[in-house]
C-alpha cells in the first residue's frame, strides 16, 4: 500500500539538489530533470520511489561523470524527506551500489531502494 503523503521531487527540486552538491553543468537534454521527476508520480513507498529515481538517473546520466553522486544524493533526499534517516554513504559503498545497478544485480526499484536504506 502506498505511503500517505509521500513527497516526490519536482524538476526544480532535482535541480536544487544538483546545485547543493556542487554540480555546475546543465543536464542534457534540456528539461531532463522535469521528465525524471514526472516519471516518479504515484509510485508507492519511499524505498520504491528512491530506488526508481536512482535507477532513472543512472539510465539517463544527466550529469555525465557526476551522475553517480547526483543519483545517490537525489535518492537520499527522497528517503529523508519521507521520514527515513538516510545517513551519508561511504564512497566504497556508493561505488558498490552503482556497479551492482549497472551490472543488473539490483534490477528493480524496490531492490535498489531497500539497498539504499541498508547503506
Amino acid at each position: 500500500m502506498p505511503d500517505l503523503g509521500l513527497w516526490l521531487p519536482s524538476g526544480r527540486d532535482l535541480g536544487a539538489i544538483a546545485v547543493n552538491i556542487g554540480l555546475k553543468q546543465l543536464p542534457e537534454p534540456s528539461g531532463i530533470l522535469g521528465q525524471i521527476a514526472g516519471l516518479l508520480a504515484d509510485q508507492g513507498s519511499r524505498e520504491h520511489t528512491a530506488g526508481l529515481l536512482y535507477k532513472i538517473v543512472a539510465m539517463t546520466r544527466p550529469y555525465g561523470e557526476d551522475t553517480r553522486l547526483f543519483a545517490l544524493e537525489a535518492a537520499r533526499v527522497v528517503l529523508i524527506a519521507n521520514g527515513f534517516p538516510a545517513a551519508r554513504i561511504s564512497r566504497e559503498r556508493a561505488e558498490s551500489l552503482w556497479l551492482d545497478v549497472e551490472a543488473g544485480h539490483l534490477g528493480t526499484a524496490v531492490e535498489i531502494g531497500q539497498r539504499l536504506t541498508q547503506l
